[in-house]
């Protein structure tokens, strides 16, 4: 380690706690937004979550304001296994010259090993079950191929769990399973500064997406996302803290005001998909065109906004199934939802 810091006000961080240093690091597109990757110093030196392998550059110049380098980094904890909060985990291992451990929850270790949340042929038999048609499903898997050069995979050295507590700099932080955004999110938790780690479980500007949760062996998926990830909320919202800080976006101090917003939106999204299944049956992929018609004409970004347009209409027809206010059939190679009487 290099004590101390450079001389300077740093231009690529902010402190944001004793010890805490968020860094703010390049995503594109206009959502969610810059990542923030948060640097904890003091009894080690640790890094939660790490952007893209593109942005390793910028985040290794953070970090060199700061007074370290990547070879100082004891350990990487991620708060969940997409590519913009793994991709520079790697790198940083190597310059370490495997020193560096690399913490992530069980579930999402795949997917930092792999690059992929669930094999291509999983992914693609799901799209086609929603009704999406050939021509985008294969725009929809080119794209997940270009996102994964948006990181380098990873072998994680521990599996973090509920309750397990880790040494961040000078702090210790309890490790909350927060399952939603993905089946492995996690917060962490500083009990004594009343300070949340939230990942993209709690954002301030956008909600977050409880994505399907595809898995290899299974046709359709059978955990619920959106149930998921409001009984995560509630388990936030009763660890109470001060301060939120997320993975896009500004520290949160209104905690319940933001939690009360997410859970109307998903209220008003209900009955939106309800009136849409008022004109008849039909696919996920119809509902998702008919609810968010902005996408056909977002050029590039189509693929990928449609992907997240039908993961989202999916969840919400999870929960409407569950209520027993919609039905779901398999028809052929499609699943069609109808609004029950």
């Amino acid at each position: 380690m290099r004590p101390g810091k450079k001389s300077g006000a740093p231009r690529l961080s902010m402190e944001v706690g004793r010890g805490i240093h968020r860094i703010t690091l390049p995503l594109p597109g206009p959502r969610p937004g810059p990542v923030n990757a948060y640097l904890f110093v003091g009894d080690n030196v640790s890094l939660l979550d790490t952007g893209t392998a593109q942005a390793a550059g910028r985040l290794s110049k953070a970090l060199g304001e700061l007074g370290y380098r990547f070879s100082d980094i004891d350990r990487i904890v991620l708060t969940h296994g997409h590519i913009d909060h793994y991709g520079s985990a790697a790198r940083i291992m190597a310059a370490s010259r495997g020193r560096t451990r690399l913490y992530v929850h069980r579930e999402d270790a795949a997917s930092v090993e792999t690059g992929q949340e669930a094999r291509k042929r999983t992914t693609e038999r799901f799209l086609a079950l929603m009704g999406v048609p050939l021509s985008l499903r294969l725009s929809l898997l080119s794209v997940f191929f270009v996102f994964m050069q948006m990181a380098e995979t990873a072998r994680p050295d521990r599996f973090l769990e509920e309750g397990d507590t880790v040494q961040m700099g000078c702090h210790r932080a309890r490790i909350m399973e927060t399952p939603g955004h993905t089946r492995g999110s996690v917060c962490l938790l500083i009990e004594r500064e009343g300070l949340l780690f939230s990942g993209d479980m709690v954002l301030p500007h956008i909600t977050p997406n409880a994505l399907a949760m595809v898995e290899d062996g299974l046709t359709v998926p059978s955990r619920r996302a959106q149930d998921e990830f409001y009984r995560s909320l509630s388990r936030i919202e009763e660890a109470a803290p001060r301060v939120v800080h997320p993975g896009h976006g500004r520290a949160i101090g209104d905690l319940p005001a933001i939690a009360s917003l997410y859970r109307t939106l998903f209220s008003e999204r209900q009955e939106k998909v309800l009136d849409l299944l008022s004109r008849g049956e039909s696919t996920v992929w119809e509902v998702a065109r008919a609810l968010f018609p902005e996408i056909q004409k977002l050029g590039y970004r189509t693929a990928l906004e449609s992907y997240l347009a039908v993961s989202e209409v999916f969840t919400h027809a999870q929960e409407l199934a569950a209520d027993e206010k919609i039905a779901l059939r398999r028809a052929g190679n499609r699943i069609l939802l109808r609004k029950e009487p």
